[in-house]
């Protein structure tokens, strides 16, 4: 499967199809508008077709797909931070060539894993040894406070409202042109 098919099939299972998520999708994948524009129109075209009418080809697509969703979905997630050896804890941000602070914020279930480059996540799932699915999976557990930081407050501990991974890029200090790599499918 190519990096556009995934994009495409990221973009398919959204659950809102509005401008906005058209934007998001033109915005990190702007040599893949075409195609994402026309899927997007055939997503809003009204079903009228008789079911009879699909081919037996795109039957296969779609049970392949709903397969390979049905198969992460059901695999006991795993929280790869809990599994990492301390080396490559420690290694990981500049593997991943990012700030400590954008690990740990995925570490937090602070960013919205929906707004992760497709590239970037295959490259960090390789560096721990899993596939994108499992990683993101695993990220997608429930957020929790960290309970060495829990109790250095007067006051009772909140988890952090999440952001987009380009939010948190901004937010890390992270140099345009890296951000732009980041974000553009270079990684």
């Amino acid at each position: 499967m190519t990096e556009m098919d995934e994009i495409l099939e990221e973009f398919a299972v959204e659950p809102v199809h509005n401008r906005d998520t058209l934007e998001r999708y033109l915005r990190r994948w702007p040599q893949y508008a075409a195609a994402l524009i026309d899927l997007s129109r055939e997503i809003a075209r009204p079903i009228d077709a008789d079911p009879t009418e699909i081919s037996a080809a795109d039957i296969e697509r779609m049970s392949h797909v709903f397969q390979r969703r049905r198969t992460v979905a059901t695999e006991q997630a795993v929280d790869p931070f809990s599994t990492m050896s301390a080396q490559l804890r420690e290694n990981l941000p500049s593997r991943l060539g990012v700030p400590d602070m954008v690990v740990l914020a995925f570490r937090e279930r602070r960013i919205i894993l929906s707004t992760v480059p497709a590239s970037f996540s295959r490259a960090f799932a390789a560096i721990v040894g899993t596939t994108p699915e499992a990683l993101l999976a695993g990220l997608a557990l429930p957020r929790t406070t960290r309970l060495a930081r829990a109790y250095k407050s007067d006051r009772k501990p909140k988890i952090a409202e999440q952001v987009s991974f380009e939010q948190m890029l901004v937010e890390a200090r992270v140099p345009e042109d890296v951000r732009a790599s980041l974000l553009g499918g270079e990684a």
